[in-house]
């Protein structure tokens, strides 16, 4: 479970750097919606892993496990 929340981390800060390149006109809008359109995808995916985890009480001791994840929009 430590890892998933540890990759779900990861990915919030590539979404922020989605943001970011954006924002700074580093590469074109449909490019950076398309890998944002992506991120979303895999976090669902990872959302949905760890919720079937905490159901098979897989890692439930782990550090962590009681924390609530945030949809990020």
């Amino acid at each position: 479970m430590r890892f998933c929340y540890n990759a779900r981390g990861s990915l919030d800060e590539t979404i922020n750097h989605l943001r970011a390149v954006l924002d700074l006109d580093y590469c074109p809008k449909d490019l950076s919606e398309n890998l944002r359109a992506r991120a979303d995808e895999v976090h669902k995916m990872l959302n949905g892993y760890i919720d079937w985890l905490k159901e098979k009480k897989i890692g439930e001791k782990e550090p962590g496990a009681n924390l609530m994840y945030v949809k990020t929009a």
